[in-house]
């Protein structure tokens, strides 16, 4: 199982990071100053995400595989050659295309939202008075707004990865939802049930790093966690740990 591992990773993690910052890029200039360039893309992509991702893949695959022939449909070993990672290239973009088309729309679809909430937020009036220029406000307003786009990234995450599963299946890519598919036909169920433990390890691990990851860029997660700190001070010394 662990050859399959990495491959479901270097699929959903480059996703899950280009989707982001893509939807939220395009959901910004949106959300500030919009013209019609910026609304045919914003809404394109927001039509692509209302499309079934399966049928998206099938598309892209009659079109680039069958058409083209600028990519194949598995059929490669992996090793570190040039002979061997071009066949690896050639299957690997056209996966991770059908993720970033529909997932982008849905991290864009909700940032014009919350940069019109933050644009009238209280300590905008306040900054505003004190003098601040535009582009810093903007700069606090995308701040605050990203903030947001961050904590729903743990279920942004689990979508992104139980979409691959069925793309693998699809496009023939060597990961965890290929194999696990291949254990469901073959009637091999503790390879089905080992695919599923690792599938939990996977989201777990994700889900916590993008919590300590949003500790560490919001101020706020720090401050009030030392101050509940302070307050309990003398009920954890109790406990028998000595705070310095």
């Amino acid at each position: 199982m662990s050859p399959y591992i990495p491959y479901t990773l270097i699929l959903v993690v480059p996703a899950v990071i280009i989707t982001f910052l893509l939807g939220n890029m395009i959901g910004t200039h949106i959300g500030f100053k919009s013209n019609r360039k910026k609304k045919v893309v914003y809404y394109g992509f927001l039509a692509l995400q209302s499309a079934p991702f399966f049928w998206m893949a099938l598309l892209i695959m009659d079109f680039f595989v069958f058409q083209l022939h600028w990519s194949t449909v598995g059929g490669f070993q992996p090793g570190y050659s040039i002979e061997e990672i071009l066949p690896f290239l050639r299957s690997y973009w056209p996966t991770l295309l059908t993720l970033i088309l529909y997932f982008t729309g849905r991290s864009a679809n909700s940032m014009p939202s919350l940069i019109f909430y933050e644009q009238n937020a209280e300590y905008l009036h306040y900054l505003k008075r004190l003098g601040f220029k535009k582009r810093k406000l903007r700069k606090y307003i995308q701040f605050n707004a990203i903030l947001f786009q961050i904590r729903g990234l743990n279920s942004r995450f689990n979508e992104i990865l139980s979409a691959t599963f069925l793309m693998e299946w699809i496009f023939r890519f060597p990961g965890l939802g290929n194999l696990a598919i291949l254990s469901v036909q073959r009637g091999d169920y503790s390879m089905i049930f080992g695919i599923f433990i690792v599938l939990i390890l996977i989201i777990v691990i994700g889900n916590f790093s993008n919590d300590i990851f949003y500790g560490f860029i919001d101020p706020r997660i720090r401050k009030a966690g030392i101050k509940d700190l302070s307050s309990n001070k003398e009920n954890i010394e109790n406990w028998g740990f000595k705070i310095v």
